[in-house]
């Protein structure tokens, strides 16, 4: 008879109300949390390391996202509305964003979502 053992994988722990730890598929960790206007830097950063088609995917067009499109993921904090969700990971004691997750409701009775993950993962 082979034994299995099962995987197991604990719960996410919240470290505060607006964020929480995660344990990623290769055991390396990351948080999640709700994007900031400090994040703007770093989240241009992100989708310009975008490949040509991870960004296509995302935003329908080979164009890197205008400030304005960027400032507004930043600024989304307004959950019945728009909200943005970076997930981070610390890179020689810097935070580095990995993937980026929003919604904006576009009437009430649909949202928007778009998603993307760094090519890497």
């Amino acid at each position: 008879m082979v034994s299995v053992r099962p995987h197991f994988v604990p719960i996410p722990v919240q470290d505060e109300p607006g964020s929480g730890r995660l344990t990623l598929r290769d055991g390396m960790s990351a948080s999640i949390r709700a994007a900031r206007m400090s994040d703007l830097s770093a989240m241009t950063d992100f989708f310009a390391a975008l490949s040509k088609q991870s960004r296509m995917r995302r935003f329908f067009s080979l164009a890197l996202p205008d400030e304005n499109l960027i400032r507004s993921f930043c600024h989304a904090n307004h959950a019945r509305k728009q909200i943005t969700l970076v997930v981070t990971q610390l890179v020689s004691e810097q935070e580095s964003i990995i993937a980026v997750g929003s919604y904006v409701v576009k009437d009430g009775n649909g949202a928007e979502i778009g998603l993307a993950v760094a090519d890497a993962l």
